[in-house]
């Protein structure tokens, strides 16, 4: 993936923006002159206003958004996963009161690319995701519902929504590759699934992404191409 960040002969100052396949404009170089030195997951607070409610949110996404759901966990949101019905049994009827039982019970928002779910659920408790590509709806969802997209990034499990614990290095023998036991000093993990999560390229690229994404939301960066 080329950066496509580069400067306009008329204006030396306004960055030109072309998108790549996924649509999303990329800032890297932007992004990166902005920063200090060092790992961009560590940047988690990124200029958090004392006003600004930065609480993590109670999301549920239906089967329309599994790739959100994991992304929204990624950003730090609570959010619950709510798996596709087969086909024979997708109606409103059969899928109806559990949807609205959860997001009763807990407290809950629902997002879902349903139109006919949004309309009956339509009070308050539901959100109708528009677009259709992963990162856009992430900006979107961020803007819509006012969610802080790094405040509390990388702090809970992908797969199953747990908050991540301190793991002691000792204690990873044996789950990580040797290399990465031998040469990182960090870990969490899930006492859920006992996956663990460290410092490496994937993790930094993640970061990078989401404090891409809080950047356009908060308007400090060129909005996303159309």
């Amino acid at each position: 993936m080329t950066d496509a960040l580069s400067r306009g002969s008329g204006d030396p100052q306004r960055p030109v923006v072309t998108c790549n396949r996924d649509g999303l404009g990329l800032h890297r170089r932007l992004v990166r002159e902005r920063q200090p030195r060092g790992p961009t997951w560590a940047l988690a607070l990124v200029h958090c206003s004392p006003m600004e409610n930065v609480a993590p949110a109670r999301l549920l996404c239906d089967g329309t958004l599994g790739a959100l759901c994991r992304w929204l966990r990624a950003a730090g949101h609570d959010t619950t996963y709510l798996a596709p019905r087969r086909r024979a049994r997708r109606d409103w009827p059969s899928q109806g009161p559990e949807l609205l039982e959860t997001l009763k019970d807990q407290d809950r928002v629902l997002l879902t690319r349903s139109k006919r779910v949004h309309a009956l659920l339509a009070q308050g408790r539901a959100y109708l995701v528009k677009d259709d590509v992963v990162f856009h709806q992430i900006l979107e969802v961020g803007r819509a519902l006012g969610l802080s997209l790094t405040h509390h990034a990388l702090t809970r499990c992908r797969e199953d929504n747990t908050l991540l614990e301190p793991v002691a290095v000792q204690d990873v023998q044996g789950r990580v590759p040797r290399y990465v036991a031998a040469t990182q000093s960090s870990f969490v993990g899930c006492p859920q699934c006992g996956r663990v999560y460290w410092g490496a390229t994937h993790r930094d690229s993640m970061m990078e992404r989401l404090l891409e994404l809080e950047r356009m939301r908060r308007g400090e960066l060129l909005p996303l191409c159309p």
